[in-house]
């Protein structure tokens, strides 16, 4: 197994988010729901420059399009639904989120190749991909 991945807490925020928004009839916590949306997002803000595998545990990299693209997806929506309750961590979401996607999701386009790459700054282990070329930049899409 590709150890560590960074979409995870991202990907689990922005379900919470969707729950959270949803009109259930399904009663849940809204609290404790919002606590561990907290703790994902503050990883997210913490760890969002760490090497980790892509999506597919294949490849280690310092960036991956898929996960850059919903850990900002994920921190700006943090931003919006906390800036009233914590301002500082709301802060911090936004300008993690600006980071993102001002200064690292324009890397990913390739303008020799024309496309969109899924890795950037590949570290250690992991199967090549000559072309850089993969799925996951649809399904982050």
């Amino acid at each position: 197994w590709g150890r560590p991945q960074h979409d995870g807490p991202a990907l689990r925020a922005l379900s919470g988010f969707d729950v959270i928004s949803s009109n259930l009839s399904i009663p849940f916590d809204e609290e404790r729901l919002s606590r561990s949306i907290l703790l994902d997002l503050d990883h997210v803000s913490t760890h969002l420059e760490d090497p980790g595998f892509d999506l597919w545990e294949e490849v280690k990299a310092r960036s991956h399009f898929f996960t850059v693209l919903v850990q900002k997806c994920a921190l700006q929506r943090g931003a919006r639904f906390y800036s009233s309750s914590f301002s500082e961590r709301s802060e911090r979401y936004f300008d993690r989120s600006e980071f993102l996607k001002n200064q690292l999701l324009p890397r990913f386009w390739d303008k020799d190749l024309g496309y969109i790459v899924s890795t950037l700054d590949r570290v250690g282990p992991g199967l090549p991909k000559e072309s850089n070329l993969d799925s996951s930049v649809v399904l982050a899409s």
